[in-house]
């Protein structure tokens, strides 16, 4: 997780988070609202994608693919929007299944349910929130 307020000199500031954490995002949450009071964005980009035949798949498996995947941006989109102005952006990156004909099971990481997460505080934000 990179939460960059770029210097003259061109660097950044740079955090490790596990996005899976809800006490990480938290404590990114306080510092960033510490440091700067407020961010324009959040890029949720960070994916696992299970690569087992799908009755290989353990459920332990599939909790760690969801909590990165799915549960990860959704507290980021929780801990974060209260820390954005109007007119700032959520970007969700994901990436389509190989092919529809595949018999492995593979997730979309941060897009499908993300996008729920995104319309919904969209919403709450009224018309002030980026599409």
């Amino acid at each position: 997780m990179v939460a960059a307020d770029v210097r003259p000199d061109g660097v950044g500031d740079c955090r490790k988070l596990d996005v899976s954490n809800e006490a990480d995002w938290a404590a990114l949450a306080a510092e960033l609202r510490d440091t700067y009071g407020h961010i324009h964005g959040l890029v949720n980009n960070a994916g696992v994608i299970q690569r087992d035949r799908l009755g290989d798949v353990r459920p332990d498996d599939f909790a760690y693919v969801q909590s990165v995947n799915t549960t990860g941006p959704l507290l980021g989109i929780q801990h974060l929007t209260p820390l954005m102005p109007p007119g700032s952006s959520i970007v969700n990156v994901g990436r389509p299944p190989r092919s529809p004909r595949t018999t492995r099971w593979r997730t979309r990481p941060a897009s499908g349910p993300c996008e729920g997460y995104r319309r919904s505080r969209q919403r709450s934000w009224g018309r002030e929130a980026s599409a």
